[in-house]
Parts: structure tokens; sequence; C-alpha cells
């Protein structure tokens, strides 16, 4: 008997012990990484990843059949969930979960905060397009709000004395208008004299993510990110 595997993966955060310098006396180190488990529903039957059987059983008041799993469909899945940065945590030797962990994968374990939040800009989507069941957690906090071209905004304010003005400069999400000029200007005073603002082209991620103040993060293209900040 057969079943259609339907992938379902879960977004959390995960204390994970990281190890780093010596390999004969490392250092240690806590970090909040994000991780993901992913499981396969048959019919209601869900199964692990890492689960080894190769069958299952399902019954009613007609009997019981064997059911056997599709491990093509299942590494298809997982391969498409590796090609946007998630790596096995069994392949991971510095990076160690606990006991109970339920992470099957780090997300970008070594990357950065434009890392995590270009995969809920994109891969979110492009996965619930190839079938997958997503769950977030309401604590994970790498969500993204992609930007749009007509949602950003600029607005100069003169003072009472009319010597000087104020300034804003964000972006509009659904008709909260967020002011991004502090943490561009932070961009901007971050970047090296040598390296400059075309350093930000460098950063492997799709996109670059700007904090709004509010616990989630804008993404901006790097293209246009480098056009604001040259302004």
């Amino acid at each position: 008997m057969s079943l259609p595997a339907v992938p379902c993966l879960r977004l959390f955060v995960e204390s994970v012990v990281v190890a780093s310098g010596d390999a004969l006396v490392p250092d240690l180190e806590e970090k909040e990484l994000p991780a993901l488990k992913l499981s396969f529903d048959y019919a209601g039957t869900i199964l692990r990843a890492g689960d080894a059987r190769r069958q299952f059983f399902v019954g009613d008041g007609a009997g019981v059949a064997a059911v056997e799993r599709d491990f093509v469909a299942e590494g298809r899945a997982a391969r498409a969930l590796e090609s946007f940065g998630a790596v096995d945590v069994r392949c991971l030797d510095d990076f160690q979960t606990g006991v109970d962990s339920e992470a099957d994968y780090l997300l970008a374990p070594n990357g950065s905060v434009h890392a995590w939040c270009s995969f809920a800009a994109s891969a979110i989507a492009e996965l619930r397009t190839l079938g997958f069941r997503i769950e977030i957690d309401a604590a994970y906090p790498y969500i993204a709000v992609n930007d749009d071209d007509d949602a950003w905004f600029a607005a100069a304010t003169a003072e009472e004395d009319g010597d000087w003005f104020s300034l804003e400069l964000g972006i509009e999400i659904e008709g909260r208008r967020i002011n991004l000029l502090e943490t561009l200007v932070e961009w901007v005073e971050s970047c090296s004299e040598d390296a400059g603002i075309e350093a930000l082209m460098r950063i492997p991620a799709r996109f670059r993510a700007l904090p709004t103040g509010e616990g989630g993060y804008v993404v901006v293209p790097p293209e246009r990110l480098c056009s604001i900040l040259r302004v």
C-alpha cells in the first residue's frame, strides 16, 4: 500500500552550543539559532525525517495494512529544503543541539540575520509551492516583510526656529509608517572607508534585513539598499 508523503516544516529558535577555536580545547558558546523540524504526513501518520522505518501500519475496522515509506519523495523534499540553506544537524560537528531537541536542520548556521530573513522572504513561498506545509512558531523572530517601490516614503519637517529640519525615511506597511532612518545611518557608519557601501553587495544573502524596531524586519534587495544609502 502506498500513500502520498506531504512534507511538513516547522520553524523555531533553538539553543545550540557552538564550538570554535582549538579542536582539543574549543571555546564553547551558546547561541540562539533558527532551526527546522522536517516531518512527513502520510494521511494522518506523521513520521520524522530521521525516522529509519521503511514501512508502518495503518488500520481500521476492516483490518490493518502495511504502508511503504516513499523515500524518493522524502529525499526530494529534503534536497529542496537544503537548496535554501538548511543544513542537516548530523553534518554539523561544531554545532551541538540538546538531547531532546526537535531540530533536524539549522538554517544557515554560519550565516546572519540577512540570510535568515531571506529564507523567510523567498524560500517559504517557494517551498509551499512545492507542497510543503509550513508552521512558524509565534516566537520565531526572522519573519520579514518584502519592500515595495511604492511603499517607501521620505518626509522633511521644518523645526520651529526655521534653521533646521527633521527627516523621516522609511517604509509604509499596512498603513503604518516605519521610520528606518536611524537604521540606515547605522549601516552607513558601519561601512569601513576601504570597503565602502559596496561591501553590502558581498554579504552572502539574497536580501538585506533592516530591523523595524518592532521586532520584525524589512528585506530589501542589496542594489536598492546601496542606492538609498548613497543618497
